[in-house]
């Protein structure tokens, strides 16, 4: 139902409220009800009393109404039972007569302090409802303020309750609202005197206080929740204004200004515990932009007024009004965050809005108490804001927040007044800036005064350091850290020094109940949570960049310049030089990782490296040490799963996810020192491993600690020891790597050689992933150009125990799986990735040792795995697709879609990927031609293996197009929910490049299966949408959108790719096409053309003005040229006769600007020649250079793929690749349109230059093609020839008939296509000099108006001339029976003089001469 006048917008809300009679109650509720008019019987205090009623009333009925009033619960429970059944056993005109007195009864029982009899009388309402049905009508007013009230009690059940007897009298969700609206003056009476109503009114001096207070306390909240949704559902203005006795009659906003402060503002802010935080949130809706500000102000100042006056809020139940200021502004935060001040659209929905000079004075005004009190501190944070790095939501100018920074210095100084170390009694006046100088030094007050300051400044920076850092330039900043950094100081030194005595003298000098050093040792440890951070940080950034500026050798080696030249002639000082090393000091920076300007990776390790390759006599020293110290390190803490590592891309970013800090920076060491295999010498190898080694055991156990490190650093070290032992042929250290390579292949074949049970899965988890950690592999490339090598070459040994290895965990693995019947064995999933990464192992280094249950095996894994992840993908689509679907607000749908995705399993998705490694490793073996690998290879080429291989690419490709459907139903509907599915596959990069690797390679039936099972999902986007959206993703992944360019292209979807599915005309009966025919021969061409896909047609019109302001690599013109690619390249696929064809080209012409080339050729800068008589041609630049390249070789091979493919990583060499490949498809396609462009452009240097490197790079290969299609060309006439000259850049088409005949010569520019073709008439014999005029007219308006090649505009112009034989008139207007764009014949005719004309022609003529007649009889037409 759409809004009415009226009503809120927020009804469909407050209706949901009432609608739900099933679940959870809303965790606001209300307690019982009194009726607007307080009522109460006479006889209270009896029960026996007679009570009055109408004479209509059963007597059964009579008796239990007595027995409601009764004390005892029991009795009542009974009585609203026997009630509830008579309700729904009489008639309705009986059960009316109750009504009057029913209503007295319900509402008094609903203050009731038993929940049982609340439920009770709830229910016997809705008996009662549901057979007097509209009776209740008269009564409705004063029972519906008590009845909604109801729905919101504490207690679930009576809500529940109270909430079917609603729906029982209003089923329907609308009539609800009706209800509420029409007496929405009685239920603010009924509040307003509720809100009124003290314990002791609440119930009869018979109830004990107990019971009162009790329903006080339920009454409370649950009325001001009961006016928050009466103020969402109704507005606040025209709900309070209702009932306002004071109300202004010149003015409503002022009456809503005082009603605002003299009632609300002291009732919502009166501190009490149980209330004020739902008070707050009422306060926050009443809120309105029309008076935000002096609402603001009034609050702030009602604030500060009430600051005056304090509770000890030890001893009350009141909060004091800092506190309630804290928590107004932390909702207020919270709302702005999640943006939900919905009552705000103008004022109040940014941080700015609610700055004011009194919240700023207030600020300020803390720091004048001595001490502040706790609920300071916490109101000081809630207005700087910055407790992390996510909250800059600051409502305090930045003028008071340098104050505080100032004050806050002030405090942390009187602390240092106090200090027992002179230097540090003095040290505030040397860290003071000098501008700030002038600032009084502290009072040396009292030491509980001076540490009590500071306690709370310390509170103050802990709660609010990420706002405080933003103004980390200002000169005071820095002086607090470092005033920070001197106490924390100082309490070293007295934990050091131990100043016993001093201390115990000072404790009976000062009357409190710490000493001045706990204080300090107290404020010590602050201090230190404050800045150890930022502390530790900034000094290994100084660090860094001492380093790149000074050298490694003088920073970390402790060599000087002098030293360092004395080195290159002597190595005799290696050991004074080593005890200058700081090897520590590059220990915790490999540490730390990254800091502020730098990282381990991109500029410490770097600068180390190319200090060991120079200091070659010094290499020993420094990289042993260092080793050792992280060897150390690492061994000592708990090291992640191996397993979830993945070795084979190793790189930066995957050293990265290591959580130890020791065990990362090793393994960054170690990766460094790998890919420069000559910076480690054999002795410095031997020893690492020696003591790598050493450390394995403790006696004769195992070293879990160790063992678990052990595989992090023999997948990052084995290739580069196995380079060396290729080097060398004696090679210690090899020789001791491959005899511990066989013993742990031992020990796991040991392992697994127990059943399931027997072993502990710790020890198959641990062996397995050393095993494996030793046959590294390595995966390059991405998409079709992926490769997977092994790094290592192994021994038969070695090979012969991973096969055995491989099929003892066969056996494992289905001794496992045969004992799930009885629940006793489950393999962990973790167990299971290892088994797949054992697959991709043995497939890599053992594939011809294996047999063909092995392969039978391997088969059975990757496709349970694979399929797995299927279904994974399939599951989160259908969950993004239902939540689109079911959309009630984009904040709930986007909650639901991070849901979803975030739900993914990530383990499933590990071992798919390892399945995907696998089935790729078994597709590139059928690249191996070797004889001795015949057996193998034919084994898993054919047969069930060959189906099942294509079962498991169907299944690769329906992944892949479920996921780009995801994004394609999230972005239709919220643009923002497309980057979260986009960003969920960079969190699984490899595992999707794997994906796109299998894409290119499906075959056409895989393709049009999968797109059939899609087309049966019934999702809410197509499978085209979705390959749109991959190829356009906020979060791209290059080779998803290379896979889903390809595809685009490829049968069956590119017959989907190109035009709408309801394009003009389609999906029609013969009957309504001829309609269509008929009613649009008039229209314009470009409204007959063939409607282009929205996601295509949207960066095809992409305004080139805009295109033109973006950054050469901007995203935007980087998807506008791949949507040209793509459209190019669809031109190019289709028959250069055919009508799809002719239709695209039009749209071109007619909808899509040519200064799409003004942008192609910011790519290609050409230098302006000279304009001179002479055709010098232009010096290209190398990016231009790449261009010309481009668009030669797009010209001759007619394709785009290589250069869509090289786009990325984008860069600017290679956009001016893909620019120079569009300009020359277009030239190639599109001549007329590249020469509508140029001859257009104004500068005449410019086109000098275009047309120059036209003319030497793109015009001898399009040439060459045009002269070649001409030659080919069959026109199956006797009488008709065409004829080359390409020396003379001509084409001679002849015509010959009898004693008639003429030749008609073509000839092209040597730019072809930017200048025009011109068309003479070299022989004419027997043809009128009318007749040879016009068919020169028409060849010269056909080939210079073809948007494609000669070839097809001459056999078009061969159509029209055989047409005009054949006797078909010519169109009167452009003297040409077939139209030189859209070929089509003269239809309309004119009913008067008979004459035939083109649509096109016609609407042309009527367009521009402003009448509709007949440009021949000019009768009306």
């Amino acid at each position: 139902m759409g809004k009415q006048k009226g009503r809120a917008s927020s009804s469909g809300l407050a209706a949901s409220l009432v609608q739900q009679s099933q679940g959870a109650v809303p965790a606001f509720g209300f307690g019982g009800y009194h009726g607007a008019t307080r009522v109460e019987p006479a006889t209270t205090s009896d029960p026996e009393a007679p009570i009055r009623t109408t004479p209509d009333v059963d007597s059964e009925v009579l008796q239990h109404l007595k027995r409601l009033g009764r004390k005892d619960p029991t009795t009542k429970l009974k009585a609203l039972s026997a009630l509830s059944v008579i309700f729904g056993q009489k008639s309705g005109d009986e059960v009316v007569q109750i009504v009057p007195q029913w209503a007295f009864e319900y509402k008094r029982l609903l203050l009731d302090y038993n929940r049982e009899v609340r439920r009770a009388t709830h229910e016997a309402m809705s008996s009662l409802v549901r057979t007097v049905k509209k009776g209740i009508a008269p009564h409705l007013k004063s029972l519906l303020g008590p009845w909604w009230f109801s729905q919101f009690d504490p207690a679930p059940e009576v809500a529940q309750a109270a909430r079917r007897s609603f729906e029982a009298a209003f089923p329907q969700s609308e009539r609800r609202i009706d209800a509420l609206m029409l007496c929405v003056k009685e239920i603010f009476l009924y509040l307003n005197e509720n809100l009124k109503l003290t314990t002791q009114a609440l119930s009869d001096k018979a109830t004990p206080m107990d019971e009162l207070e009790d329903m006080h306390q339920r009454d409370a909240p649950s009325l001001v929740n009961l006016l928050l949704v009466l103020v969402e559902i109704f507005g606040p203005t025209p709900l309070l204004l209702k009932n306002y006795q004071k109300k202004s009659e010149n003015s409503e906003l002022k009456s809503y200004l005082e009603m605002f402060s003299d009632d609300f503002l002291p009732w919502c802010l009166n501190g009490k515990y149980s209330t004020c935080s739902s008070k707050i949130d009422l306060l926050l809706t009443l809120f309105q932009d029309d008076c935000f500000n002096e609402q603001w102000c009034s609050v702030i100042k009602y604030i500060r007024a009430g600051q005056k006056h304090l509770v000890d809020a030890k001893t009350s139940n009141i909060m004091d009004q800092f506190e309630i200021f804290t928590l107004l502004l932390q909702k207020v935060r919270e709302r702005i965050a999640g943006r939900k001040l919905i009552n705000l659209n103008k004022n109040g929905y940014l941080p700015e809005h609610w700055r004011h000079d009194l919240l700023d004075s207030m600020a300020v005004s803390v720091f004048s108490d001595s001490p502040p009190a706790d609920s300071d501190a916490n109101f000081l944070c809630a207005a700087l804001g910055g407790s992390d790095q996510e909250d800059r939501v600051c409502f305090l100018s930045v003028e008071t927040v340098r104050s505080i920074i100032g004050f806050i210095l002030k405090n942390l100084a009187s602390v240092l007044v106090a200090s027992n170390f002179e230097w540090a009694r003095f040290a505030y006046e040397l860290m003071l800036p000098a501008e700030h100088r002038h600032l009084k030094f502290p009072e040396k007050l009292s030491s509980s005064v001076n540490f009590g300051m500071a306690h709370f400044s310390f509170g103050v920076l802990k709660g609010s350091l990420s706002s405080l850092v933003l103004l980390e330039e200002d000169s005071v900043f820095p002086a607090v850290l470092a005033a920070l950094f001197i106490i924390e100081w100082e309490c070293s030194m007295a934990l050091i020094l131990g100043e016993e005595n001093d201390t115990e003298g000072r404790k009976n000098d000062i009357d409190v109940g710490a000493s001045d050093e706990e204080m300090h040792l107290k404020t010590g440890k602050h201090s230190s949570s404050v800045c150890q951070e930022l502390k530790h940080q900034r000094f290994v950034a100084f660090v860094d960049n001492l380093t790149i500026k000074l050298g490694f050798g003088e920073v970390i080696l402790g060599i000087s310049g002098n030293l360092h030249h004395s080195m290159s002639q002597s190595t005799d000082i290696t050991s004074s030089i080593s005890s200058l090393s700081r090897a520590w000091v590059a220990g915790e920076i490999l540490c730390t990782w990254t800091w502020t300007g730098g990282s381990v990776l991109k500029t410490f390790l770097p600068s180390l490296v190319e200090c060991l390759k120079v200091e070659s006599c010094h290499e020993v020293s420094i990289m042993s040490l260092l080793l050792d110290t992280l060897l150390e390190g690492a061994i000592m803490h708990e090291s992640g799963l191996w397993t979830l590592f993945n070795a084979w891309y190793l790189s930066g970013d995957e050293i990265e996810k290591i959580q130890d800090r020791f065990l990362r920076a090793l393994v960054a060491l170690l990766f460094s020192s790998e890919t420069n295999i000559f910076i480690w010498r054999e002795s410095d190898a031997l020893a690492f491993l020696e003591k790598l080694l050493s450390h394995l055991f403790i006696d004769s156990s195992v070293n879990r600690k160790c063992l678990k490190a052990l595989p992090f650093v023999m997948s990052t070290i084995v290739k580069a020891l196995s380079e060396k032992l290729k080097l060398s042929e004696e090679s210690s250290c090899a020789d001791l790597m491959g005899k511990n390579i066989l013993s742990w292949l031992d020990a796991t074949i040991s392992c697994l050689s127990s059943g399931p049970r027997e072993v502990l899965e710790q020890d198959v988890v641990d062996w397995m992933q050393v095993a494996l950690s030793c046959f590294p592999l390595r995966i390059t490339g991405g998409g079709q150009n992926l490769v997977i090598t092994v790094e290592r070459e192994i021994s038969d040994a070695e090979r012969s125990l991973i096969v055995t290895l491989f099929q003892k965990y066969q056996i494992f693995y289905n001794s496992a799986a045969s004992s799930l019947s009885t629940s006793e064995t489950v393999l962990s999933s973790t167990v299971e990735l290892l088994g797949v990464k054992l697959i991709v192992v043995t497939v890599g280094y053992c594939w011809t040792n294996l047999q063909e249950n092995d392969w039978h095996f391997l088969f059975r894994m990757v496709f349970k795995w694979i399929e797995s992840s299927v279904l994974l993908v399939e599951e989160m689509t259908d969950g993004i697709n239902d939540a689109i679907i079911n959309l009630k607000s984009s904040e709930d749908a986007l909650e639901k879609i991070k849901l979803v995705v975030n739900s993914a399993d990530k383990l499933t998705i590990s071992l798919a990927e390892s399945a995907l490694v696998a089935l790729c490793q078994v597709n590139h073996l059928g690249n191996i031609q070797e004889a001795e690998n015949s057996h193998s290879l034919q084994l898993i080429s054919s047969g069930d293996y060959a189906k099942s291989n294509d079962k498991m690419v169907e299944s690769i490709l329906r992944l892949f197009l479920a996921s780009g459907v995801s994004e394609a139903i999230a972005k239709s509907r919220i643009e923002e929910a497309s980057s979260i599915i986009g960003s969920s596959r960079h969190s699984y990069l490899h595992f999707w490049e794997l994906v796109a690797s299998f894409i290119n390679h499906a075959s056409p039936q895989i393709r049009r299966s999968s797109l059939e099972s899609m087309e049966l999902w019934g999702l809410h986007k197509d499978s085209v949408s979705g390959l749109y959206s991959i190829l356009f993703s906020s979060q791209p992944i290059f080779h998803l959108q290379f896979a889903a360019f390809s595809l685009l292209l490829s049968e069956p979807f590119c017959q989907l790719s190109l035009v709408k599915e309801h394009s003009l005309g389609d999906n029609c009966s013969p009957a309504q096409h001829s309609d269509i025919d008929q009613s649009t021969e008039l229209m314009p061409d470009s409204e007959k053309t063939l409607h282009i896909r929205d996601e295509l047609s949207a960066l095809i019109e992409f305004p080139t003005s805009e295109l033109l302001k973006t950054d050469l690599i901007d995203q935007d013109r980087i998807d506008v040229f791949i949507a040209w690619a793509l459209l190019l390249s669809h031109v190019q696929l289709l028959q250069p006769s055919s009508s799809s064809r002719e239709n695209i080209l039009k749209y071109i012409q007619d909808k899509v600007s040519p200064c799409i080339l003004d942008c192609i050729f910011q790519h290609i800068p050409l230098k302006a020649a000279a304009l001179s008589g002479k055709k010098r041609d232009v010096e290209l630049t190398p990016e231009a250079e790449a261009a010309a390249k481009a668009s030669k070789n797009a010209i001759v091979t007619s394709s785009l793929l290589s250069y869509v493919e090289s786009l990325w990583p984008v860069g600017m060499w290679q956009m001016a690749s893909l620019a120079g490949s569009l300009y020359g498809m277009m030239i190639r396609l599109l001549p007329s349109f590249v020469r509508t462009w140029f001859t257009t452009l104004k500068d005449r240097s410019l086109s000098y230059a275009i047309e120059s490197f036209t003319r030497q790079w793109c015009s001898p290969p399009l040439l060459q093609d045009e002269f070649s299609q001409v030659k080919d060309s069959i026109y199956a006439d006797e009488n008709f020839s065409v004829s080359v000259n390409r020396s003379a850049y001509e084409i001679v088409a002849t015509y010959k008939k009898e004693e008639t005949g003429i030749d008609l010569v073509i000839r092209l520019p040597n730019c072809y296509p930017l200048r025009h073709v011109d068309v003479d008439c070299t022989r004419s014999l027997g043809i009128s000099e009318v007749k040879c005029r016009k068919w020169l007219l028409s060849l010269t308006s056909f080939v210079r108006n073809q948007n494609g090649a000669i070839a097809e505009a001459i056999r078009t112009w061969k159509s029209n001339f055989d047409k005009e034989f054949e006797g078909v008139e010519e169109c009167p207007i452009c003297y040409s029976i077939l139209h030189t764009s859209n070929h089509s014949l003269p239809k309309l005719a004119c009913k008067t003089c008979k004459h035939k004309f083109h649509g096109a022609c016609l609407y042309k003529w009527f367009s521009t001469s402003n009448k509709s007649t007949c440009p021949l009889c000019q009768t009306p037409f």
